[in-house]
């Protein structure tokens, strides 16, 4: 039978799958882990861990990295979900066919171009900047630089970028209903004009392909994950070398050495992961580290739990950013490894430089604020003094 975790292991943190938000989650994955790879919630905690979408009523937690990559590998049977083509979370035949659509989009050579553009506005931002000056890393850096990058991948206006972030952010992470309609009925209204008038660009030709309501759907996921993911890896990164000075000095040395930088970005995003969980549904009784799921129980993937398994990294809690590259989990694995991935790269190799450049001494002057109850381990604010 597999191990039942009970209310004692969660200690002080939630009793739920909203993790991502505690300051400290990974002490409540060490624990996890320690019971076993594969942990059954208990009936007095099931129902605040579960999705809402399966059907056996039962929940198991996933917390080492081998079990994890292998249910993340096997989709055939851990599926994402019920099979919706308006978002991007489907599992083949409708996921091969949306990533084919996306694909050049986002290819590492794709963003790529968008390095030397995205860096210019980050040292744009921090040239109204002086020494001793207030800046939320999070809000008034990461967030613009992010929508930025997304807004120009996936063809979305840039003078509606600030309205866009306002309404997802309040939607999405303030839980706000109003404006997450609005952010909604803008999208929809936008791919209808793209149809109606189809101009040179992604958009126009998704729309043309797929149809204005699908496309809607779509690019509520695309701009959602192409904001989110980035921001929360540059906040979380920030955030981890306020806290470990030495490696802000590694950092900054290896700012130019571009192999070197993007194994420091990769340890920064191993370190803190920005998705911390995801959930797959058995399509079958199936085994996994020695125990038997039954088929529609809700598997919760632990990401980041995953990320800090010691029997895969070595001392998985130190943030080491001269780390030798070892392949981490933060954004899946398989055929649904994220799609934006590069993106959130690339963007955190154009904004960690100048910022370690111009104010190397910044300090934090308060505690992040992170969104309540969300996939993320999102950054919705970190106040700074540069220095």
């Amino acid at each position: 039978m597999p191990a039942v975790l009970s209310h004692s292991d969660l200690g002080d943190l939630p009793a739920d799958r909203h993790l991502s938000s505690a300051p400290d989650p990974y002490s409540v994955y060490r624990r996890l882990r320690e019971i076993g790879p594969v942990v059954q919630m208990p009936e007095v905690v099931r129902s605040a861990w579960a999705s809402g979408t399966g059907e056996s009523g039962k929940v198991f937690v996933v917390t080492r990295y081998d079990e994890t990559e292998a249910a993340l590998a096997n989709w055939a049977v851990f599926s994402s979900g019920p099979r919706d083509p308006a978002t991007l979370v489907v599992d083949p035949p409708e996921h091969t066919a949306l990533r084919r659509h996306l694909r050049d989009g986002f290819t590492p050579a794709a963003v790529r171009v968008l390095r030397a553009d995205v860096e210019a506005r980050a040292r744009g931002l921090l040239y109204e900047r002086a020494a001793g000056d207030e800046l939320d890393l999070a809000a008034d850096y990461a967030w613009d630089l992010a929508g930025w990058a997304i807004c120009t991948v996936v063809g979305l206006p840039m003078a509606d970028r600030p309205e866009l972030t306002r309404l997802y952010r309040g939607g999405e992470h303030r839980g706000d209903p109003d404006l997450k309609a609005r952010l909604k009925d803008y999208l929809h209204g936008f791919a209808a004009e793209r149809a109606r008038h189809p101009r040179d660009d992604l958009p126009s030709r998704l729309t043309a392909e797929l149809g204005s309501s699908l496309v809607a759907g779509m690019y509520t996921d695309l701009f959602g994950g192409g904001i989110d993911n980035p921001t929360s890896a540059v906040g979380n990164a920030l955030l981890a070398l306020a806290e470990h000075p030495a490696q802000r000095r590694v950092l900054q040395a290896v700012a130019h050495d571009l192999p070197a930088l993007t194994a420091a970005v990769n340890e920064c995003i191993r370190y803190d992961s920005p998705i911390q969980r995801i959930f797959r549904f058995p399509r079958r009784n199936v085994a996994l580290g020695g125990k038997l799921i039954p088929a529609g129980s809700d598997v919760l993937l632990l990401l980041g739990s995953a990320n800090r398994d010691e029997r895969r990294f070595e001392d998985p809690d130190q943030l080491d950013l001269a780390r030798p590259p070892v392949h981490n989990l933060s954004f899946g694995h398989g055929i649904h490894f994220c799609l934006g991935a590069p993106l959130t790269r690339i963007v955190m190799m154009a904004a960690l430089p100048p910022l370690l450049e111009r104010f190397p001494d910044y300090e934090l002057t308060g505690p992040p604020e992170r969104p309540r109850r969300h996939v993320e381990r999102a950054v919705l604010s970190l106040p700074a003094r540069l220095g």
